[in-house]
C-alpha cells in the first residue's frame, strides 16, 4: 500500500519554521506531529516548536542542541540522523517565498494519510 508521504514539503516546512518561528503563531497555519513522518523530522520540529512556545526569541542550532540534550530519547535521534548538518542543509537550501505551498503539500499528504489509516 503506498504511503504519502513528502519529505521535501516536511523540510522546507521545518527550514521555514526554524528561520522564522513565528509561522507557528499565524492563525492561518496548523501543525501537527502527524504532519512529519520521519522521527528526524519530528524531533527538530518539536524542538523549534516548543522553543518558541517557551518564548525563546532567537532559535539556533546551539539553542536546539541545548534543548534536547536533556531529552535523551529524542537527542540520540537528532545525533543518529546528524541533525546539526540536516538542519544546516535545510537551512541553505529553504525556499522562504514558497512556505505556503510547501505547508499545502504537507498538510495534503497528512489527510491523505489519515483516509489511508
Amino acid at each position: 500500500m503506498a504511503r504519502y508521504v513528502d519529505i521535501p514539503s516536511n523540510m522546507q516546512v521545518i527550514g521555514n519554521i526554524f528561520l522564522n518561528p513565528n509561522l507557528i503563531d499565524n492563525e492561518n497555519y496548523t501543525f501537527y506531529e502527524e504532519d512529519f513522518t520521519e522521527s528526524i523530522h519530528k524531533v527538530m520540529f518539536g524542538a523549534i516548536y516548543n522553543l518558541h512556545v517557551l518564548g525563546t526569541k532567537m532559535i539556533d542550532l546551539q539553542t536546539i542542541e541545548d534543548y534536547l540534550t536533556v531529552r535523551p530519547k529524542e537527542y540520540a535521534v537528532y545525533k543518529a540522523n546528524n541533525g546539526r548538518e540536516l538542519l544546516n542543509k535545510i537551512k541553505d537550501n529553504v525556499s522562504l517565498s514558497s512556505f505556503d505551498y510547501y505547508y499545502q503539500r504537507m498538510r495534503k499528504m497528512t489527510l491523505f494519510r489519515g483516509y489511508q489509516d
